[in-house]
């Protein structure tokens, strides 16, 4: 354990447990990176945290969300992944509450907000990549669209749901966010968002080898109880944690990453292929066992 020379945004703390420490594999930000655990509220974060105008280049690249937008181009996978235990994420929102106002937060190349409107919903969007939005407007028209930060956008409407899928992992300054959704949500409001679990089994297993470790712009890694302390300083409350079963092969495909850097990329093709097996009972075990890859999260405003 250590002292931190900057507070844990959540809890204040400056004793911070030392994790991994691993090579930046881009060219942006520092050489030499490491993941630190707070000691008291688990938040778990990266450093040294990229610059705000390390940050703006990163998400200004335009191959940044078309590699997002790509499908998988091997048949047999896309055919696993197309195995689901879990509802997708209009489905999710409309099982927890009913039509009405939505905004989308971090909307990237627009799928999501597409489908809510073709379901009937009032939906506005908040997109920090002018390249991501310029996307979305083709799918949901102009004028949809707030582009910038959350902490600086203005926004006169308040809203029945906001969603933020996969987003707060990269938010350098969580607290100011949620403080917004506070802000922007009616009362009894939803915040729905899903976000990468920290108690992930295969992150914890694997660390620095971790399939889904995206450096440097995942900066935080959050785990329930994080996420409650998060949710609790903007006056919202948790109605439900749950744990799908997303990235059903990360445990094969972290394998094979470890074995292509120690042995070679032969062997870990293999490897890859023959623990595809395991790593759909892996997910399935972690699912339930709360330590699946990413955490699902209804909050409501007090």
């Amino acid at each position: 354990m250590k002292k931190a020379s900057v507070p844990c945004p959540l809890c204040l703390s400056n004793t911070f447990i030392h994790l991994f420490s691993f090579v930046n594999p881009r060219s942006i930000g520092a050489k030499r990176l490491y993941y630190e655990k707070c000691k008291f509220c688990t938040l778990t974060r990266i450093h040294p945290m990229l610059k705000v105008n390390e940050l703006e280049s990163l998400y200004s690249d335009v191959e940044y969300f078309e590699k997002l937008a790509k499908p998988i181009a091997t048949p047999f996978l896309n055919a696993i992944l197309s195995i689901r235990f879990f509802p997708e994420y209009d489905e999710y929102v409309e099982k927890h509450t009913s039509k009405g106002s939505l905004l989308d937060i971090g909307c990237g190349n627009g799928e999501f907000a597409e489908k809510m409107l073709l379901r009937g919903w009032s939906v506005q969007c908040i997109e920090k990549s002018i390249v991501a939005a310029k996307r979305a407007e083709k799918r949901i028209g102009i004028g949809k669209i707030k582009v910038g930060e959350v902490t600086e956008v203005d926004l006169k409407s308040s809203f029945d749901v906001i969603t933020a899928w996969h987003v707060l992992e990269h938010v350098p300054n969580p607290s100011e966010f949620v403080h917004k959704i506070g802000l922007w949500l009616k009362p009894k409001g939803k915040f729905i968002f899903e976000l990468p679990n920290a108690d992930s089994i295969n992150l914890w297993l694997f660390r620095q080898y971790y399939s889904w470790l995206m450096v440097p712009e995942h900066i935080f890694y959050y785990s329930p109880q994080s996420i409650a302390k998060l949710l609790d300083l903007a006056g919202l409350h948790v109605v439900e944690f749950s744990f799908p079963t997303r990235a059903i092969l990360n445990f094969s495909l972290s394998v094979r990453k470890i074995v292509a850097q120690k042995i070679g990329t032969f062997v870990a093709n293999i490897l890859f292929i023959v623990s595809l097996p395991l790593s759909l009972l892996e997910a399935l075990l972690a699912s339930l066992t709360g330590r699946s890859e990413v955490v699902r999260v209804v909050a409501s405003k007090n």
